[in-house]
């Protein structure tokens, strides 16, 4: 459960002259890094961007967007491998206008649940997963398929060479 009382750092820890995006600066000032890519943003009624854009879904607090869940969707989709990886959630009409979230740790199936941002005086305007370029893999299910099937074959091509013991006549 992600909150605001569980944020590394919030809007009042990176000077803003207004609620206006600032990412990925922002993050990469606070966090001491560089060079982060959008990996997957959530915009409140709006469509969903990012590298992985079609690999995530949404959903928010219908009647007060202070709270919401990222899914991974699963299946062959491929999913982020946090290497790197900071979650920034805004608002934009009250400060603080950001809360930061090093999720690095996270493993990209889980569901990010997000709770108690600026409950009953604001929402959340989106939510964007940031992170460092190749620190997220692809899964190969074809791959794991292949390594089956020569496990398969070496069995059934061990079991042919091995001699059967049989009685003599």
């Amino acid at each position: 459960m992600l909150s605001p009382s569980t944020a590394d750092f919030d809007g009042t820890d990176v000077p803003l002259s207004s609620p206006s995006n600032c990412e990925p600066d922002c993050v990469e000032s606070v966090f001491s890094t560089s060079d982060l890519t959008l990996l997957y943003k959530a915009e409140v009624g709006k469509s969903d961007s990012g590298t992985f854009a079609s690999s995530y879904n949404a959903t928010w607090n219908s009647s007060d967007p202070e709270a919401g869940t990222i899914s991974f969707l699963g299946g062959s989709n491929p999913y982020i491998m946090c290497g790197e990886c900071y979650l920034a959630v805004k608002d934009g009409n009250h400060s603080p206008y950001y809360y930061f979230f090093d999720i690095s740790g996270w493993d990209g199936m889980e569901s990010l649940a997000l709770s108690g941002f600026w409950p009953s005086r604001g929402a959340i305007s989106h939510a964007a997963i940031w992170g460092v370029e190749g620190e997220h893999e692809v899964p190969e299910p074809a791959t794991l398929a292949l390594l089956g099937i020569g496990l398969i074959g070496f069995a059934a091509l061990r079991s042919r060479r091995q001699p059967r013991s049989g009685k003599a006549s």
